[in-house]
């Protein structure tokens, strides 16, 4: 009998990079605003939020299969990274379009449909990712989750990516989103989500705390954030 492959059709990776507080600087736009402590507890409690809307991504996409995987700044911090041990990834070295393109080639060859996002924002909602997902679906294309200072909070692709595509985009630029539009519009369709305002500064978490409170329900790991919110915002 044939050997069954470990990744199906219609597989579904939901990367999320991060960086392992204590190992390296985190949220340091923020930091200056609430101080370095009050940063790192805020991203802790963003990251725990954003595992369980993966968790959640898990639940509502089967029977596909999609793993959560953590891409990890730091080698030292692979074992301390959240989910199950074997699903976190080093990012590799280099600029930041180096290590996107290092983990989009890693993936590329086992998994169908590629989704980026950052464990910097709890406030992503899982229809937004779920629509990401159909259109991916539908023809071989990419999404982009539009960010609020011009980048971007989720990146999808269902195509193969040329490294040049990933390094020459202007990164943490308010052009970086359209850089990335153009790049990717060369080759196939580019369909935008819906755009979100990333978490960098202090005045950045009373908008977090108002769009929690405009939501009709929250998942455990944010209403452990709104509180924090509440005494912190």
């Amino acid at each position: 009998m044939q050997k069954q492959t470990l990744v199906p059709s219609n597989s579904i990776a939901f990367v999320v990079f991060i960086k392992t507080p204590g190992l390296s600087p985190v949220k340091t736009r923020l930091a200056k605003g609430i101080g370095k402590d009050l940063a790192e507890e805020f991203y802790k409690l963003s990251v725990r939020s954003v595992e369980e809307i993966g968790e959640e991504l898990q639940r509502q996409s089967q029977p596909q299969k999609l793993d959560v995987l953590w891409a990890v700044a730091e080698e030292e911090g692979l074992d301390s990274a959240p989910g199950p041990e074997g699903f976190a990834l080093f990012q590799g070295t280099g600029s930041l379009g180096e290590r996107l393109a290092n983990i989009y080639d890693q993936l590329s060859t086992k998994y169908d449909l590629i989704l980026f996002v950052g464990g910097d924002c709890p406030q992503m909602r899982v229809d937004d990712i779920m629509a990401g997902i159909e259109l991916l679906q539908k023809q071989p294309s990419f999404v982009l989750g539009p960010a609020e200072d011009g980048g971007f909070w989720l990146w999808g692709g269902s195509l193969k990516v040329r490294k040049e595509i990933w390094t020459h985009v202007s990164y943490s630029q308010d052009t970086t989103c359209d850089e990335m539009r153009k790049q990717l519009l060369e080759f196939a369709p580019c369909l935008d989500l819906k755009s979100y305002t990333d978490i960098d500064h202090a005045k950045d978490l009373k908008s977090l705390h108002d769009f929690f409170v405009a939501q009709d329900a929250l998942l455990p790991a944010q209403e452990t954030l709104m509180a924090w919110l509440n005494k912190n915002a």
